[in-house]
């Protein structure tokens, strides 16, 4: 698996989470959404950016490769009104690795080859970079996608971020939310074994 690019489908599940489907929201309704998730065995406590929440059926856990799809709360069924305008889709990829260490500027680039950067900036030395991508699954995203990634106990964990085209999240919001994401689980997976909580 390339840790960049997961292989997951989630296409279809995309779409409707980026729309604010109330399909898709219906059956959760009313029920307490989960904004932390225990991925790679335990070692990592992925834990939501602010306003942020785990689709639970997209959650894929093993000990060596992990994944996980984010979305605002609201379009996942919590009843708060929809904040079209800040809709976002962030997966998060783990993998083991032994030789596990941050990803740099060109280590990103080169996995998400053959897209373009087209935009980078950087949060207390780690990189986020925006790419032109042709090639993505998922339906109704602009090409425009966020990418990013850290180490933290024996994993390497990538970060991307979708949202529709003309979209603020496109923009320095896009990447700040993933850098807070990245700061919030890298602080709770210091700990991992004491749980999400």
């Amino acid at each position: 698996m390339n840790t960049w690019t997961s292989k997951v489908r989630i296409a279809a599940l995309a779409l409707a989470l980026l729309a604010g489907c109330d399909e898709l929201a219906a059956p959760q309704q009313n029920q307490a959404l989960p904004r932390s998730v225990v991925l790679a065995g335990g070692d990592i406590v992925l834990r939501a950016p602010r306003g942020y929440c785990v689709e639970q059926r997209s959650i894929g856990n093993g000990n060596s490769n992990s994944f996980a799809l984010l979305a605002r709360c609201e379009a996942l069924g919590t009843g708060a009104g929809k904040n079209a305008q800040g809709l976002a889709l962030i997966t998060v990829t783990t993998q083991a690795r032994a030789d596990a260490v941050q990803p740099d500027a060109q280590a990103i680039t080169r996995s998400a080859a053959p897209a373009k950067p087209s935009a980078t900036r950087n949060y207390g030395g780690m990189p986020v970079i925006r790419f032109d991508e042709t090639s993505h699954r998922v339906r109704g995203a602009s090409k425009q996608v966020w990418r990013s990634g850290f180490a933290a106990n024996g994993h390497v964990v990538a970060l991307a971020l979708y949202a529709e085209e003309g979209s603020p999240m496109l923009g320095d919001r896009g990447a700040r939310l993933l850098s807070e994401l990245a700061r919030r689980t890298r602080a709770a997976s210091a700990n991992a074994t004491s749980g999400p909580g």
